[in-house]
């Protein structure tokens, strides 16, 4: 007489299978959110690097004045409006190193909402990259950047070397 030793899912053990998902699931998906506007946040500031890293290439590859616009701060106190920054070609009146409406456009971006603080300390707010790729601006040459939500609290600033038109990031928090 053979003895037939068939094996299968009980009703029960689909049920704990199902309960033990469902509870690591609802553990994880808070951190997924939060993890989400850190990335959001990251990118909108590797966004804005590159933008400014192109403007020195092509001021440096088509031996001309370009430059990144940025049309004032960004804070709290005016969340919900749109704070945008362009990248142009600097063709109008090369001489006084800012932003005319005769400028040439190329791109314009909008500051990520997940940026809850904008600032930078250029002086009339734009960056031009001079043909040897050097920047020129007024004051310091940094960026901040700052995202405070319930979740999560980062900053990042970025520094532009004047003289070599350089742009790195000199501290960054989580």
């Amino acid at each position: 007489m053979k003895i037939s030793n068939r094996r299968g899912i009980t009703l029960i053990e689909l049920l704990i299978y199902v309960v033990i998902v469902g509870v690591v699931a609802a553990m994880a998906i808070p951190r997924f959110f939060i993890a989400m506007e850190r990335w959001k946040f990251k990118s909108a500031n590797r966004e804005l690097i590159s933008t400014i890293r192109l403007a020195r290439s092509l001021a440096i590859s088509e031996k001309a004045q370009y430059g990144v616009y940025f049309n004032g701060t960004f804070n709290n106190s005016n969340q919900g409006s749109e704070l945008k920054y362009s990248l142009f070609k600097d063709t109008k009146d090369p001489s006084n190193f800012r932003y005319d409406s005769g400028d040439s456009v190329l791109n314009v971006n909008i500051i990520s909402p997940n940026v809850t603080f904008f600032d930078n300390d250029l002086g009339d707010d734009v960056l031009i990259f001079l043909p040897n790729g050097s920047a020129q601006f007024t004051n310091s040459g940094t960026i901040l950047t700052m995202a405070q939500t319930e979740d999560i609290s980062s900053t990042q600033t970025m520094s532009v070397v004047k003289s070599t038109g350089r742009v790195k990031v000199i501290s960054s928090t989580e």
